[in-house]
């Protein structure tokens, strides 16, 4: 179990480390989710122990997955926005695809 002594320090680090293994910019991290969300987040899946927030191993991942989530799925949506993507529902998989507009789409895969 892990007491988080710095909040701010803590968000801004995992925000760092998750625009890092996205190769996004972090100079743009404010456009993708800002320290009141991420520290948010934190806060929401940490648990309190004597007044504090404390977190182990497996709420650190979940902190990590959550974020990491929340930046890509904007980072998609600004690429589709801009044209650099595409995507549509796909009925057979029960998901959303993105596509890179460039590519022919084969019609046996729509």
């Amino acid at each position: 179990m892990y007491v988080i002594s710095n909040m701010g320090k803590l968000a801004k680090s995992v925000t760092k480390n998750v625009f890092k293994e996205l190769n996004i910019p972090f100079k743009n991290h404010k456009e993708y989710i800002n320290a009141k969300n991420t520290v948010g987040i934190i806060k929401e899946k940490s648990m309190m122990h004597n007044g504090k927030y404390c977190m182990d191993d497996e709420i650190f991942s979940s902190v990590y997955e959550t974020i990491f989530d929340w930046v890509l799925g904007v980072h998609l949506a600004k690429e589709c926005s801009s044209g650099n993507l595409e995507c549509y529902w796909n009925d057979k998989e029960n998901c959303m695809v993105f596509r890179d507009p460039k590519i022919p789409i084969d019609k046996k895969d729509s």
